[in-house]
């Protein structure tokens, strides 16, 4: 595989922004995004995609997180592959926006893009 390397300044609508853990969502913390108390976050958004990163995160708030989101409205799918070992792959599906949601050790993702 070869990687592909870009400049951040050829995209257009490219942000980042990270959070020190708190118990309280911050103000300029993004209202559609799940916000986890008591744990730092670090936020990318890059040409309609977006990137949530948290740190220090245990199995039991990865499945309320999971949770959170069908009670919001997404509907959970199936992974077309099989799992990596280690890794906890869900990926949810509502209108033409797909979240992905990944948790190894004691980090979670969360990818938002356009469902393809």
């Amino acid at each position: 595989m070869v990687p592909v390397i870009e400049a951040l300044e050829t995209h257009a609508g490219v942000s980042a922004r990270s959070w020190e853990a708190t118990q309280l969502r911050p103000d300029q913390y993004p209202n559609e995004l799940p916000f986890l108390a008591g744990h730092p976050a670090a936020i990318l958004a890059v040409g309609g995609s977006t990137t949530v990163e948290w740190e220090g995160v245990a199995g039991p708030l990865v499945e309320r997180m999971a949770r959170d989101l069908v009670i919001d409205g997404w509907e959970e799918t199936t992974l077309p592959e099989r799992p990596i070992p280690g890794m906890l792959i869900r990926i949810f599906r509502r209108g033409d926006r797909q979240r992905v949601v990944l948790h190894s050790s004691d980090r979670l993702t969360l990818l938002d893009t356009r469902a393809e």
